[in-house]
């Protein structure tokens, strides 16, 4: 089989940089089914048929998922309770599952998705999860993401937004040996708004590929991404995060900014921040600290008792943490917590 091109960057920068796309081998995905939770108030059914649903991975693996059914979560008023997934990859597998998440006017739904494997397991597998949000309606998706050391995973996103809508995706990446990840949200609607936060913990050898874009269309409209996360051993990661902001968005604000905390120097980081303009009256703004942490702090954590591996835990955990203040569900955080060790909420209770 041939390979696809996956993540691409809307305005190419220079080739020999290797940022502008990123490279899968095509497969034939078979479908699996998730374990799906829905409270009192979402609706769930199966559908099939393609999904006209611009997403951040892009065409050429939509195309090799729209044979595969979809999973319709559907909620017509606010729901309090979310909606839960478990989509537990099988060993050695070319297999994919694809989530329409609805929310009709002034509607509220909350969706979590656990995307995990074993731990030392080896496989292929794509998530495909589409977000509609008509006019005054939020939606908050969570994916907690930890997959084996041998896996290569596709997480790929389209969101569209009505007016005064508002979209949050909440990402944590644990583990997974090389996973690339893909947003695209159409902010379409007069003040609609996407805000986004990723939080990553990368070890040994494992592969972190990032694609967003947060396309302006409507007047007001507003997006805020954040990632944070730390790289060690020989890991490594590209975040692409662009804001288009169409011609006719005016009054629109984009903002993005990533904070990443290097290990050590056999770590590979980039990071490809991008504004499109094609509107005068907005306001865009990007930026990024990367480094290693400072000579001044390790000394003085370390005259209170702490080891240097013990230091780097506790700043690497808080990069972490800084994203689940953004996820108010227990069982969400349990998970979390489970992998990244620490306390639950009711600790010391």
């Amino acid at each position: 089989m041939e390979n696809i091109k996956i993540n691409k960057l809307p305005a190419p920068t220079y080739r020999h940089l290797k940022m502008n796309f990123a490279e899968v081998a095509e497969a034939d995905y078979s479908a699996i089914e998730p374990e799906i939770e829905v409270p009192e108030g979402i609706s769930l059914e199966k559908t099939g048929g393609a999904l006209d649903i611009e997403t951040g991975c892009g065409e050429e693996i939509t195309a090799l998922l729209d044979k595969l059914g979809v999973y319709t979560l559907s909620a017509a008023k606010a729901v309090s309770e979310p909606a839960r997934a478990e989509i537990k990859l099988k060993e050695g597998e070319a297999q994919a599952v694809r989530i329409e998440l609805k929310a009709a006017a002034g509607a509220e739904l909350t969706a979590v998705e656990f995307i995990e494997s074993d731990e030392n397991s080896s496989g292929r597998a794509a998530v495909q999860t589409v977000m509609r949000a008509a006019e005054g309606a939020k939606l908050h998706l969570i994916q907690i993401i930890r997959v084996g050391s041998g896996f290569e995973l596709i997480n790929d996103i389209g969101a569209d937004e009505g007016d005064r809508a508002y979209i949050e995706i909440t990402q944590l990446y644990l583990g997974g040996g090389r996973v690339y990840g893909g947003l695209t949200d159409k902010l379409g609607g007069y003040m609609s708004e996407l805000r986004n936060d990723i939080g990553y913990l990368l070890k040994n050898e494992e592969k972190l590929d990032i694609n967003i874009l947060a396309s302006h269309m409507g007047k007001k409209s507003n997006c805020e991404i954040n990632a944070r996360g730390v790289l060690s051993d020989r890991s490594s990661k590209i975040f692409r995060g662009t804001i288009d902001f169409i011609n006719g968005a005016s009054g629109s604000k984009g903002a993005e900014n990533e904070e990443v905390l290097l290990m050590n120097e056999e770590v590979v980081n980039k990071t490809v921040p991008l504004i499109l303009c094609a509107e005068e009256d907005v306001e865009g703004s990007h930026g990024a600290s990367i480094g290693r942490l400072n000579e001044e702090f390790i000394f003085y954590m370390m005259s209170r008792g702490l080891s240097l591996e013990r230091i780097y835990e506790i700043m690497a955990n808080a990069k972490i943490e800084t994203v689940m203040r953004r996820i108010d569900d227990k069982a969400a955080l349990d998970r979390i917590y489970g992998y990244i060790g620490g306390g639950s909420e009711d600790d010391g209770e």
